[in-house]
């Protein structure tokens, strides 16, 4: 049975409990992922094939080959539009997504009575807060990759526990990315090294297995087919290595606050 611990952790025991905490909660969170990542997936393979998509793309192709008889200009805007609704509905829910399995995984590590519809209720009423966490979290590090990439790194770092305060501790808005900042301050490195060694191993085994699996259904498999079967199993890896990450973030938030005592 997988308990935080009481004391600062090394480096090689944030890896060991991360390990220990995904064997715990992964089982019980990862159909909701799948559920998101499937959903993301859906709307991008509807898009390269899509009726409707296809009918604009010609249509705008027509239009900056004849140079009249057509507005590019407009039917570029229509077929953005388009996107951007369902783009728009998508974000939405993932931000709902997050907020849901945050408080599932850290109720499943606290070995707390939590059903996945008490942290969806949960979640919903924490909306607005966690959306405006996360809105001005990416404008943040938006302007910091304007300012030549690396103040974008340190404030992506800085405000990585901001949506943990908002639904584990009913933050605000604005004390949410205060006490992330906090929090982080003084540990940034062993924060930035811990999360990018998760993140970047992570991508690397992800790569790795799509890749060798479209190499084995590339052989027998072509077109829609192969697409479809790659958006299935890259939803499976997804849905079953994003929890490792999360329990890389909330073991590293409490080693951070028993750091902060």
């Amino acid at each position: 049975m997988f308990e935080f611990a009481d004391t600062p952790l090394s480096m090689r025991k944030l890896f060991l409990h991360s390990l220990t905490l995904y064997r715990t909660i992964a089982a019980k969170i990862w159909y909701v992922i799948f559920i998101l990542v499937g959903l993301w997936g859906t709307f991008s393979l509807w898009g390269r094939h899509s009726s409707v998509v296809k009918h604009y793309t010609v249509m705008l192709d027509q239009a900056v080959k004849s140079g009249k008889g057509f507005d590019p200009l407009f039917l570029y805007t229509q077929r953005a539009n388009f996107f951007g609704v369902f783009s728009a509905l998508l974000f939405l829910l993932t931000i709902l997504t997050i907020s849901v399995v945050i408080h599932r995984g850290y109720m499943l590590a606290k070995n707390e009575k939590n059903s996945l519809v008490a942290s969806i209720a949960l979640s919903i009423k924490r909306y607005i807060t966690m959306f405006l966490v996360v809105f001005f979290s990416i404008i943040a590090v938006y302007f910091g990759i304007i300012l030549l990439f690396l103040p974008a790194i340190f404030l992506a770092v800085m405000l990585l526990f901001a949506p943990f305060f908002v639904i584990l501790e009913q933050k605000g808005i604005f004390g949410a990315i205060k006490e992330s900042c906090k929090l982080v301050w003084g540990n940034w490195w062993r924060s930035f090294g811990f999360t990018a060694i998760f993140g970047v191993g992570l991508a690397m085994i992800i790569a790795l297995l799509l890749y060798v699996f479209n190499m084995l259904f590339g052989f027998v498999v072509q077109g829609l087919g192969l697409e479809i079967i790659m958006l299935v199993l890259s939803s499976i890896i997804l849905s079953w290595l994003y929890p490792m990450f999360l329990a890389a973030a909330l073991v590293l938030f409490n080693d951070l606050k028993l750091r902060k005592g």
